[in-house]
């Protein structure tokens, strides 16, 4: 994303997404008629001058359709407001990397107002603190949390190098968890998959494995668990 300087920014929350986003935030089939959670919170905050969102057009057979609609806003032109929302989808959030990384601070919607629904996390979640990296927001104190925002303009912007802090270890996080992921999953696995064990399923199944291009030396491997030990408990923290 390009960056804007923070004086040169609009003063607004902005977010462009489809109208997506019921089914993970469903507890219960009755919360599925009420609809997404995206659409209570446009309708909601949408026209109350803080925030600056749109659907855009929607097809699951064809994503290219939202490049045409006229409130699309490509990411390079996202640093041009001050906040940038994260809603809640049908998933995970993809655009959330890219806001953390980002000039602008970011505001994420943590309640959507409905009992007992949980967001869905990726793995590095766990370390992002209120009001240190993101502005934790809900479906009822939107207004309010953006309106503090505005008048702590220096709390922002330290917010905004905390997450660019916290984002540049990502891909070392990222290669922690998996390791750690595989280590755990491999300690479970008792067993060297077989021909046979795969005739139960249907079709042709073949069993692979792949050659081990090189192994590291036993310092390296220490070094690298021992490092993603402490990376994982300092993201817990």
């Amino acid at each position: 994303m390009s960056p804007v300087p923070w004086r040169e920014k609009r003063d607004e929350v902005f977010w462009r997404g489809t109208d997506r986003g019921a089914v993970n935030w469903a507890v219960r089939v009755q919360d599925m008629y009420k609809g997404s959670p995206r659409k209570h919170f446009l309708d909601a905050w949408g026209g109350t001058g803080l925030f600056d969102l749109a659907f855009l057009e929607d097809d699951l057979l064809n994503a290219t359709v939202v490049n045409t609609d006229p409130s699309f806003v490509p990411l390079d032109r996202w640093p041009e407001w001050r906040y940038l929302l994260d809603l809640p989808g049908n998933g995970y959030s993809g655009s959330l990397k890219q806001k953390l990384t980002s000039s602008s601070a970011v505001v994420l919607l943590t309640d959507v107002g409905v009992p007992g629904a949980q967001p869905v996390y990726e793995h590095y979640h766990s370390g992002l603190q209120d009001l240190v990296h993101v502005l934790q927001i809900s479906m009822d104190d939107a207004g309010e949390k953006v309106q503090w925002a505005r008048a702590n303009d220096g709390r922002l912007e330290q917010m905004v190098q905390n997450s660019n802090d916290y984002m540049r270890a990502f891909d070392q996080l990222t290669r922690c968890y998996i390791w750690k992921l595989l280590d755990e999953y491999a300690q479970l696995l008792q067993y060297t998959p077989t021909h046979s064990q795969t005739s139960a399923f249907i079709g042709e199944v073949s069993v692979r494995t792949l050659k081990v291009q090189r192994r590291p030396l036993r310092r390296e491997a220490a070094a690298f668990r021992a490092r993603c030990q402490q990376l994982l408990e300092e993201y817990a923290q």
